[in-house]
């Protein structure tokens, strides 16, 4: 079913969002784990679910496309026979577009909603100074490191372009 995909990353997001929340929180209260160093942890990308709604995106966007066409077509077809539209189709075809654009733009909105969270708690752990970029970091200096590979590449990016 269209925008069950979105759900599920909405789902992860608060998930997520309230683990780091607790782990900054504890950061912020100096709480220290046993090695040393702060439990600060963002959870791996979700690339799979990612791309999968971004597939039913793409597909929602043909069937828009497809329900354009016919309504052209229909209109052209009544011009050329001189017949006025019927009110039942014409309800139809607008109910089916309508779900279809709502569901599109959920999808968009469960995305972005998604990248703006993890932007958010990336931002977070740079003001925090859990972050730190590899080339300024001495090793051994007790600083704050948060390891990063549980971030996409754009993630990364966009976190080495703020630091």
């Amino acid at each position: 079913m269209y925008g069950d995909l979105g759900n599920k990353l909405i789902i992860e997001a608060k998930r997520t969002e309230q683990l780091t929340q607790r782990h900054i929180a504890a950061s912020l209260n100096n709480e220290v784990n046993h090695n040393g160093s702060n439990n600060v942890t963002i959870p791996m990308y979700n690339d799979e679910l990612v791309n999968n709604i971004l597939k039913e995106v793409r597909q929602l966007k043909q069937n828009a496309d497809y329900f354009k066409q016919v309504k052209q077509e229909q209109e052209e077809q009544q011009l050329l026979d001189g017949v006025g539209a019927n009110p039942r189709n014409d309800k139809i075809r607008h109910c089916q577009n309508f779900v279809n654009l709502i569901c599109l733009e959920r999808n968009k909105r469960c995305l972005m909603a998604y990248q703006r969270m993890r932007s958010d708690m990336i931002d977070k752990l740079i003001w925090n100074g859990d972050i730190e970029n590899n080339s300024s970091a001495g090793t051994g200096t007790g600083s704050k490191r948060y390891e990063y590979n549980e971030l996409s590449h754009n993630e990364q990016e966009y976190m080495l372009s703020l630091i």
